[in-house]
């Protein structure tokens, strides 16, 4: 993966530096471990997680300094992005049983 600048019609951000990402990487932990606020990130990033979550490639968006931190940290993001998925997956799934309390009449 190599950072490119980014062609002339991204009216997005013109000084953005573009990164074509694929994985399960969440907009929020990229947001926080680079520190640009969620605001600015969606901006720059429209339909992130959206597109994330189908399994395609995005171009990554963010400004130069910025994107030095992300390509750093772009495993430990990774991993962190991936914890958070399988937290959320298992609250979401987790399966309670109640105790069955029927009583049962003798003939």
């Amino acid at each position: 993966s190599t950072i490119t600048k980014p062609l002339q019609e991204n009216v997005l951000d013109p000084t953005a530096d573009v990164l074509n990402i694929s994985g399960k990487y969440n907009g929020g932990v990229i947001a926080k471990t680079v520190e640009i606020n969620m605001e600015e990130f969606n901006r720059l990033n429209p339909g992130f997680d959206m597109v994330m979550s189908t399994g395609e490639a995005y171009d990554l968006r963010l400004p130069p300094q910025k994107m030095d931190v992300f390509v750093a940290n772009k495993y430990p993001i990774l991993n962190e992005s991936i914890q958070l998925l399988l937290s959320d997956t298992n609250a979401d799934t987790k399966t309670t049983y109640q105790k069955n309390r029927a009583t049962y009449k003798r003939k």
